[in-house]
């Protein structure tokens, strides 16, 4: 069994400068589709290992 402190160390922070706009209209449009960021970044991060014959 994997405990609380060990399943905190599988997950990091990713942090990226990026156009105000932009993460203005992003994060309203995410909203409008009821996804949080995290779950957006997750998503599309694994969609793009998965087309680039990762592991995932």
């Amino acid at each position: 069994m994997v405990s609380v402190k060990e399943k905190r160390r599988e997950k990091v922070q990713v942090t990226a400068l990026v156009d105000r706009e932009l993460k203005k209209e992003l994060f309203k449009i995410l909203i409008d589709e009821g996804l949080t960021f995290r779950e957006w970044l997750t998503r599309e991060m694994e969609q793009y290992v998965r087309r680039k014959g990762g592991k995932r």
